[in-house]
């Protein structure tokens, strides 16, 4: 049996199917996390002193507090990350990673507030910063306000056209509203963007299905299964594939369907 588009989507990204569902598990797109400057090593790896300011006639190395930060950052510990994003900040306000990251924490922190103020101190310093139009509309999807996000990650989008955020959280919206065609749009341009992305990939091979280009679906599966990451999780790549046999079958019943109506005389 075909799963209809509907049943290949209950579970959200990231998340386990059940035993009964067969399902691949990250079909649907959900709003991605908040942006994150990381030009740095974002590990354990703290990098020499490279800029420093004057406190109280101290030196004050602050791409240390900046690089412990986002490790705290990346490792969860949200709390530590406030902590030295902060001391940055006191040092030099103008910071524009340390605030961007903030504004981060503060979002995965339910701090919407907190998030919009520190987002705003970046666009007094770069008004065409678009990770910081980018984390605004993630507050709004945050708090449901649909339409107000959509307005944030468009004006990320004419801020810079390849702000990948911006347009899978775009496909997520259109998506939720069964704008279909955009949503197919939203996916291509992400994908011209990476061609690698394993969950883009996924969510269009689904829509495929949905409008029965199963040919097109199938190549969207294969690619993503050739991928690293696909392999590294192995039910997931059983998954997959037994979509793929499926689909194999299905194009071929298609085209046999095809082949065999006559044309009126």
């Amino acid at each position: 049996k075909l799963l209809s588009s509907s049943e290949a989507e209950k579970p959200e990204a990231g998340e386990k199917a059940s035993n009964e569902d067969s399902s691949i598990p990250v079909q649907n797109v959900p709003p991605v996390q908040p942006q994150v400057q990381s030009k740095v090593q974002p590990m354990v790896q703290i990098v020499p002193i490279v800029k420093t300011v004057k406190s109280n006639g101290v030196d004050v190395d602050v791409d240390h507090y900046y690089q412990v930060g986002l490790v705290a950052q990346k490792e969860g510990d949200l709390g530590g990350a406030i902590k030295f994003y902060r001391k940055v900040l006191k040092e030099d306000p103008s910071h524009i990673e340390a605030l961007t990251n903030l504004s981060a924490v503060y979002i995965r922190q339910g701090m919407f507030s907190d998030a919009e103020n520190t987002i705003r101190g970046v666009l007094k310093i770069d008004p065409e910063n678009s990770r910081a139009f980018v984390n605004l509309g993630i507050i709004n999807l945050r708090l449901k306000q649909y339409e107000k996000a959509q307005s944030r990650f468009m004006q990320a989008l004419r801020v810079n056209p390849s702000e990948k955020t911006a347009l899978v959280n775009l496909a997520f919206l259109a998506k939720q509203e069964n704008n279909l065609p955009l949503t197919e749009e939203y996916y291509r341009k992400i994908l011209s963007l990476s061609p690698d992305d394993g969950r883009i990939l996924l969510s269009y091979a689904s829509l495929l299905e949905k409008s029965s280009r199963y040919a097109k679906a199938l190549a969207c599966y294969q690619k993503a299964l050739d991928l690293d990451t696909t392999r590294s999780d192995a039910r997931l790549s059983r998954q997959i594939k037994e979509r793929v046999r499926l689909l194999m079958y299905y194009d071929r019943k298609s085209k046999e369907t095809t082949k065999d109506i006559k044309p009126k005389p």
